[in-house]
């Protein structure tokens, strides 16, 4: 697809950054719809992302889950 780009994440990266009260204390809407996104595999976190938007609003700044996101999506693999 011309002009399609991704930031591929994949999700066992979301579900260990998933901080566990913090998802306990989700509604059942927003715990189905977190393991729905789990369920995918890989997934796009690039700013904008119909994905990454819907995580930050569930999981918004101020949450252990979100600085545990924020963290990831920063990291830079040292050069090899």
């Amino acid at each position: 697809m011309p002009g399609f780009s991704c930031k591929p994440f994949p999700t066992f990266r979301l579900f260990e950054a998933i901080d566990k009260p913090e998802f306990n204390a989700l509604t059942t809407g927003n715990k189905d719809l977190v393991r729905m996104i789990l369920s995918c595999g890989v997934i796009d976190m690039n700013v904008g992302s119909f994905i990454r938007d819907k995580l930050f609003e569930i999981f918004p700044d101020g949450t252990t889950t979100y600085t545990n996101l924020m963290e990831l999506l920063s990291y830079t693999p040292p050069n090899t």
